[in-house]
């Protein structure tokens, strides 16, 4: 029995310090989020490479975020970096690139070497991270 208290009261203290805890300030934040107010689902991906923006990753079937019609989601969720720093550390032009799809097209039409090709974007937005906190990390479509 003793044996048992003494490895908790070990144990117990790295829990506690392997934790960590993310909170946003004004000038530090972690998630961005998409309003998604039309009646169509889309898939939302985001680009450090501004000034390029030409789309150069992969399908977002499988590396973006899938947004239901009419909800709010979040599409980036950092764990250790603000995306204020990442965006002045990554992106040359120090602005993000948000890219966003239609679900349907990327299931069913069209290659996604097509897509590409064409730029068949349903809209793009690049933010520095001075708008990006103007819109309270919220993005609108």
């Amino acid at each position: 029995m003793k044996s048992n208290c003494v490895f908790l009261l070990v144990l117990l203290p790295f829990f506690f310090l392997s934790m960590t805890c993310r909170k946003e300030s004004d000038g530090c934040h972690y998630s961005l989020w998409l309003n998604n107010t039309t009646n169509m689902p889309v898939y939302v991906v985001s680009s450090y490479d501004y000034p390029d923006t030409s789309i150069n990753f992969q399908n977002p079937l499988i590396a973006g975020n899938y947004v239901s019609p009419h909800t709010r989601t979040v599409f980036i969720s950092e764990d250790n970096r603000c995306i204020e720093d990442k965006i002045e550390m990554f992106s040359p032009g120090h602005k993000l690139s948000i890219f966003v799809f239609e679900a349907e097209r990327l299931h069913y039409d069209t290659s996604w070497a097509q897509i590409r090709q064409n730029y068949q974007v349903l809209k793009r937005y690049d933010y520095t991270a001075d708008e990006l906190r103007n819109t309270n990390f919220s993005i609108d479509f």
